[in-house]
């Protein structure tokens, strides 16, 4: 490892120790703040964890700073005991939290996921306002390069471990050349061969990866049938359909003749109304007949088929078309002059690969390029010295915005945010969403390595969705986290006297040594995912 390697190593450990004690400390402060708008006194308000490094007196508070720079805590009187304690103490009891009102109680609780979410908000309306957001894509007339573009790889899954890489282009599996993202999502989870031999462009050189993948087996029913969004139709009762993106092939919709292109009319004579109701209802037929009403061309055609349970690998990446990118300019005399780029083309992929920067320089000494003209598709040779800018500007991939709008977007996020946590909860309750894929603090941590080698922009993104999540998780009404406070406060306001303080601390213990239990095995879990046992 030389020192570059070390110097980066070190950067992004600090980036992410700073990342993560930002949103605990966030929380903290949101506790700290409503503590002290209702009089509350808090003895310490602690930035990190461990012995104190130095510190401060202000107005009955000690601010310090401790030696592990992980989170932090603030302790409040009579948060933790019956308040006599404090009373012996001299704490009169306006100023102990033990003696206010439930509803202020609640207000200081809740106010610690609060604050977690307004965090996202302004984490993501950073990355809005500094680096922008996604530019609208130019018109390609529909068209877009075949190229499978690893947009995301999952580190702690088969393809991450063999060593695919972000950005990398999948050119074939098992010796079948890949046609397009789908084709290569279809050739992966389908292949009977494990591992999969995988060739892959990266930097204008092949690479091939042998990739162990996970094997798994859907146990509700499926057809194989990728579908699309609703269409309007005009087939007597029917007034929507779902078209049909794709086919898997061996599944019961193959089989039954179901093609790419065909518009699901109804499923049992009930017409379709969603494909997420189209889903549940194939789940729910496992083993039996279903007919399935489809419109293909002007014909209507009935199928009849039995859903089956679908084995399928899990390789964890996520391959998309290279992004379009708008040539704003073209240098004269230079290699993209030459070789015959104009101002106003789109380029579809650089040599089968995606870029994003603004000014693309040669991979190789010869390349094509894919490009959309005026209603058409050309390819572009371009030769020069690897390495040498070949004298095009790029439209931007992205557009900064003002911080009202930022703040507006970094809303609608963490909404969405909210959203997909509660949804995986919810699936993993349902058993639709595997255990795998929950992530501890070791798995959290190799995730933001990730998004930190992939830039700072996205490390911060990351965070964001963190944040949420942690809020998210707070409020709800397990011992030991601030929603079972809440309930036990809101129960506290409907009988109207305080509860005993032992019990309900000795459920928050219980909580607490339970929430640690679950932590332990998913960390165990997380170590033997990376170590590959």
């Amino acid at each position: 490892m030389d020192f570059y390697e070390i110097f980066s190593f070190i950067k992004i450990a600090a980036q992410i120790i700073i990342a993560f004690g930002l949103v605990i400390l966030f929380h903290e402060l949101g506790h700290f703040i409503m503590a002290k708008k209702h009089g509350v006194e808090v003895p310490e308000f602690a930035f990190g964890m461990g012995p104190e490094l130095f510190g401060f007196d202000f107005r009955g508070t000690r601010y310090k700073l401790c030696l592990f720079p992980i989170g932090g805590y603030i302790k409040m009187v009579g948060e933790d005991d019956d308040g006599e304690d404090a009373e012996a103490a001299g704490v009169p009891r306006t100023a102990n939290f033990r003696y206010k009102t439930p509803l202020q109680k609640i207000s200081i609780i809740f106010a610690g996921p609060f604050m977690n979410l307004i965090l996202a908000v302004l984490l993501f309306g950073s990355v809005y306002m500094i680096w922008g957001i996604p530019r609208e894509m130019p018109d390609t007339g529909g068209n877009l390069s075949n190229s499978a573009v690893a947009a995301f790889v999952d580190p702690r899954k088969p393809a991450g471990k063999a060593g695919l890489k972000k950005d990398d282009i999948i050119l074939s599996v098992n010796g079948s050349a890949v046609t397009d993202p789908r084709n290569a999502e279809t050739l992966l989870m389908n292949s009977t061969e494990n591992p999969v031999r995988v060739i892959a462009r990266r930097g204008g050189k092949e690479v091939t990866l042998k990739i162990a993948l996970n094997v798994k087996l859907e146990k509700r029913g499926k057809i194989g049938a990728g579908l699309d969004n609703p269409v309007a139709v005009s087939q007597g009762e029917y007034t929507k359909g779902l078209p049909v993106g794709f086919v898997t092939e061996g599944m019961p919709a193959d089989k039954a003749g179901i093609k790419k292109g065909d518009i699901i009319l109804a499923l049992d004579g009930d017409p379709v109304e969603s494909r997420q109701g189209m889903i549940k209802y194939i789940e729910s037929k496992l083993g039996s007949d279903v007919k399935i009403d489809v419109l293909r061309g002007d014909e209507r055609v009935e199928f009849t088929m039995i859903p089956e349970k679908h084995r399928w690998n899990d390789a964890g990446v996520i391959l998309m078309n290279p992004s379009p990118r708008l040539v704003a300019d073209v240098k004269e005399g230079s290699i993209a002059a030459q070789a015959g780029f104009r101002s106003g083309d789109v380029i579809l992929d650089f040599g089968g690969a995606q870029f994003m920067g603004d000014k693309y320089s040669l991979a190789a000494s010869r390349m094509a390029f894919l490009v959309y003209r005026g209603g058409e598709v050309v390819s572009l040779a371009a030769s020069g010295t690897a390495g040498k800018d070949i004298g095009v500007v790029l439209e931007s991939v992205s557009q900064r915005v003002n911080p009202v709008s930022a703040v507006w977007l970094g809303a609608k996020q963490s909404a969405v945010s909210v959203v997909m946590i509660l949804d995986g909860i919810v699936g993993l309750i349902r058993m639709k969403v595997s255990a795998d894929d929950v992530a501890g603090p070791v798995g959290i941590i190799q995730y933001a390595g990730v998004f930190a080698r992939q830039g700072f922009s996205d490390l911060v993104h990351f965070f964001g969705v963190i944040s949420v999540c942690l809020g998210v998780i707070n409020l709800f009404p397990f011992p030991a986290l601030d929603g079972s406070r809440i309930v036990f406060h809101t129960w506290e306001a409907i009988i109207r006297r305080p509860l005993d303080s032992r019990r309900e601390g000795l459920i928050h213990t219980v909580g607490f040594a339970i929430l640690i239990s679950l932590i332990l095995v998913v960390t165990y879990r997380d170590i033997r995912i990376i170590i590959g046992l």
